[in-house]
């Protein structure tokens, strides 16, 4: 399947004796995603920000990055008919955002948006609307008091349930 890398290590046996020609397989599959999404705190916090400005809205972004790691956040206008149940990024604020993304190295890693009263996983709708594969989408829930993220590797064709940690605020404010 193109979501894994497989590798493939054989060698000869000679142990124990009459058995000289045991063939010894080994067979890895490893997963091209990695296991457990990293949100730095202050990307959280951006976010989460952004969502609180308009809670009974879909809010949405785009995520840059570099090297598997997320590193910035770009608010886009939802300019859907009904913003309250789905988000269309603004075409221009997309475009906007990629050229900065481009002039900073970086190239998307993420489209975020918000579920203002349903769970932190995504729709029919969102997999229907989904265009941009081998990316995460993390999708912010405010159902609740207590705001929840979950991250969400498209592969394409579904999307895969990823683990998510918020790391602390480093001394250098990252």
């Amino acid at each position: 399947r193109e979501n894994y890398y497989y590798w493939m290590h054989s060698a000869w046996s000679g142990i124990p004796p009459g058995l000289e020609k045991i063939r010894i397989v080994l067979f890895v599959v490893i997963e091209k995603n990695p296991v457990t999404v990293v949100l730095t705190g202050r990307l959280y916090q951006q976010m989460l920000d952004h969502a609180l400005r308009q809670p009974q809205l879909e809010v949405c972004g785009l995520l840059g990055g570099a090297g598997g790691c997320f590193n910035n956040y770009y608010p886009i206008e939802n300019v859907a008919d009904d913003p309250h149940r789905t988000f269309l990024m603004d075409p221009a604020g997309q475009v906007q955002a990629m050229r900065v993304m481009r002039d900073r190295g970086e190239s998307l890693t993420g489209i975020f948006h918000t579920h203002p009263d349903t769970s932190a996983h995504p729709s029919s709708r969102d997999l229907e609307q989904a265009r941009y594969a081998n990316i995460y989408y993390l999708i912010m829930s405010l159902e609740h008091s207590t705001p929840k993220i979950g991250a969400f590797y498209f592969d394409g064709d579904r999307f895969q349930d990823t683990p998510i940690t918020i790391a602390p605020p480093s001394e250098t404010g990252i």
